[in-house]
């Protein structure tokens, strides 16, 4: 039987990126965040790449398959914490990227704060599925 890892690819400066979006009149200005400053943390505490790695469930279809790869998820946490706006932007499979985007949803981190005020911020996160013999 095949043993599966659910790895969260978010080694700062590697493979996190985040934005801060500031709305202007009427625009909207996105700016580039150092990945350093932002706290990759879940609201109790837990770190996103752990939680993302236990919630994560191989779907039996990719296992069957023996589908493994990256997806890519993009996703907004807005001021509370809470994650609106998920995409997927690259795709590994119909049921993986379903998976992926079931435990994104789940999440509820930390607001971003700048100059001491949270800020919504824009996320695009690596999740690779590894199939191990």
């Amino acid at each position: 039987m095949k043993k599966y890892f659910v790895v969260l690819t978010f080694l700062v400066g590697i493979a996190a990126s985040a934005q801060v979006v500031r709305k202007n009149e009427p625009d909207t200005e996105e700016l580039v965040v150092d990945a350093e400053l932002a706290r990759f943390t879940t609201a109790d505490g837990q770190d996103i790449g752990r939680f993302i790695g236990t919630s994560f469930n191989y779907p039996s279809k990719a296992l069957i398959n023996e589908i493994s790869g990256t997806i890519i998820v993009e996703f907004i946490v807005e001021k509370d914490g809470s994650v609106k706006e998920i995409k997927v932007v690259q795709s590994v499979c119909d049921e993986c990227d379903a998976e992926a985007v079931r435990v994104i949803r789940k999440l509820i981190l930390k607001p971003i704060e700048i100059d001491g005020k949270p800020e919504r911020v824009r996320f695009r996160v690596p999740i690779r599925m590894i199939l191990q013999d």
